[in-house]
């Protein structure tokens, strides 16, 4: 069985600026922008699928696990400094 196919992106701004004999920069990161969520390797042998099993009772550890999927949305905001 074929996995459905994903899109992740990614975003990261930078603004330099001095400030006195400082140079500075400002950042924003953003991983996951779109939030998706989409499997990371792991699939259920009844389904083919990391969102459902075919044998809940029996996979009830493995679907409260969520290392099944790919990172949550991440959001890095920063300062920068160099001398």
């Amino acid at each position: 069985m074929q996995k459905p196919a994903w899109l992740n992106v990614d975003l990261r701004a930078e603004k330099p600026f001095k400030m006195g004999a400082l140079s500075m920069s400002a950042f924003l990161r953003v991983s996951n922008l779109l939030d998706a969520r989409y499997e990371n390797g792991f699939v259920f042998s009844t389904t083919g699928s990391a969102f459902y099993s075919l044998t809940p009772p029996a996979d009830a550890s493995a679907l409260i696990d969520p290392g099944r999927f790919a990172s949550p949305r991440r959001i890095e905001l920063g300062l920068g400094v160099r001398m």
